[in-house]
């Protein structure tokens, strides 16, 4: 057993043939009871490959969203064709500029430039605390848009106009985002929508080359031959109308929600908080009202009913069209036991349960089959070489997947693209530009 088989077994079952067929209407609602562990992950994946397209996954939190796209991360990695993002959260609080993350903002506009180009198969993982910021339409999101593409003529001075327009700072050198820098026939540019600054160098007006490159030591890391450059779109929220994320997805994306009540609480809570911070603001200064900038909680449930929507999780809120049950149980408590937990395992075997241990650490599995022969025991297993966050036990599928990390009694921490951070070269750049 190896991934690619594992993938294919939630791919072409019956449920994810069915859940797919269904998605295909418009009006589908479907319910997925039973499930537990990090099944969900598999069972969205391979309804993905049934059923190619967009899917936007709603979990609860930041926690829960990052753990969910760590596993489709995991699940997915290698499949051509496929966009995975996460799309997190700007603002730390409401109407709080200076709390703003630029990790955060690059990340949201890289998505949205994404769904901009009507890209197939995007896979979306987001949270309440995201999707209730509004974004810029994408008219506005095209007009502050400046794509430049390798051997076409453009004149300098015009980009440096232009990008001054859109709010862009000149320095000397770029260390963040929204930074541009201009050297004879070389601009550098710090664009919203990548981890890392662009280089481009011209001929005369012919732009010649764009390069990736990192601000600490300048080096170049790869070329590309064409870019869009995008400034913070958060910027202009005072003075543009915005539309919500879930309007600006495509009509034909299937959206996944983990237990809707709950996410539909915490928007209305985060927009109740907005209401209070904008009722506490100077009034002579203009400002867009909390009913433009954030997602009204009516709003969230009228617009995901026009999408096709899978429910999971423990509660269910809309009519199903569609309810799959399944026989899915969690990882059990081994407690470093391994001696129960060659008990288990040879007893799955017995009842023909396919044994799969996965850790995304190949040590960690030698560790393992060191364990078992010291113990002097044979145990039949498949060791996978990628990460789950939590075992599952299929009843139905007769598929038994533990995680070392549980096993070891190990926390598990989730990882999230770090994409741009500011280093202590960041640091002293801005302080030498500063004096």
């Amino acid at each position: 057993m190896n991934l690619s088989q594992l993938k294919s077994i939630y791919a072409e079952s019956q449920n994810s043939i069915q859940i797919g067929e269904a998605l295909q209407q418009g009006n589908a609602r479907i319910h997925l009871k039973g499930l537990a562990g990090s099944i969900d992950s598999l069972i969205a994946s391979g309804v993905s490959s049934v059923l190619n397209g967009n899917y936007l996954y709603v979990l609860r939190d930041k926690e829960e969203a990052a753990y969910f796209y760590n596993n489709l991360e995991n699940i997915t990695k290698g499949d051509k064709g496929v966009s995975l993002l996460f799309y997190p959260a700007s603002y730390k609080r409401p109407y709080q500029i200076e709390a703003i993350d630029n990790a955060n903002v690059i990340q949201r506009t890289e998505v949205l430039n994404v769904v901009r180009k009507k890209r197939k198969n995007i896979l979306l993982v987001t949270y309440p605390e995201a999707i209730i910021e509004n974004v810029v339409t994408k008219k506005e999101f095209e007009k502050n848009t400046l794509e430049l593409e390798v051997g076409i003529e453009y004149e300098i001075d015009f980009i440096n106009e232009l990008l001054i327009e859109h709010d862009f700072d000149k320095v000397d050198y770029v260390f963040e985002p929204g930074q541009f820098a201009v050297r004879g026939d070389i601009v550098d540019v710090y664009s919203f929508s990548n981890d890392l600054p662009y280089r481009l160098e011209f001929f005369g007006d012919d732009l010649e080359s764009i390069r990736v490159f990192n601000p600490e030591d300048q080096l170049s890391i790869h070329t590309l031959k064409k870019v869009a450059i995008v400034p913070n779109v958060n910027k202009k929220m005072l003075e543009e109308s915005r539309t919500s994320f879930l309007s600006y997805i495509p009509k034909d994306t299937k959206i996944w929600v983990k237990d809707f009540e709950y996410a539909q609480d915490k928007i209305l809570k985060g927009f109740d908080k907005a209401n209070y911070t904008y009722d506490q603001l100077d009034s002579t200064v203009k400002r867009l009202s909390p009913l433009q900038l954030y997602l009204a909680p009516i709003d969230f449930e009228k617009q995901l009913t026009e999408h096709p929507l899978v429910e999971f999780g423990e509660r269910f809120h809309f009519e199903a069209s569609l309810t799959i049950n399944y026989s899915i149980a969690p990882q059990p408590p081994f407690n470093k036991n391994f001696d129960l937990l060659i008990e288990t395992l040879n007893r799955n075997t017995t009842n023909n349960y396919i044994n799969i241990i996965v850790s995304d650490n190949s040590t960690q599995l030698e560790r393992l089959s060191t364990i078992f022969a010291d113990i002097g025991q044979e145990v039949s297993y498949s060791p996978l070489q990628f990460a789950l966050h939590e075992g599952f036990i299929d009843k139905e599928l007769k598929i038994a997947c533990y995680t070392d990390h549980q096993i070891f009694e190990r926390y598990h921490r989730f990882k999230l693209k770090e994409g741009y951070k500011k280093s202590k070269q960041a640091f002293t750049l801005k302080e030498i530009y500063n004096l």
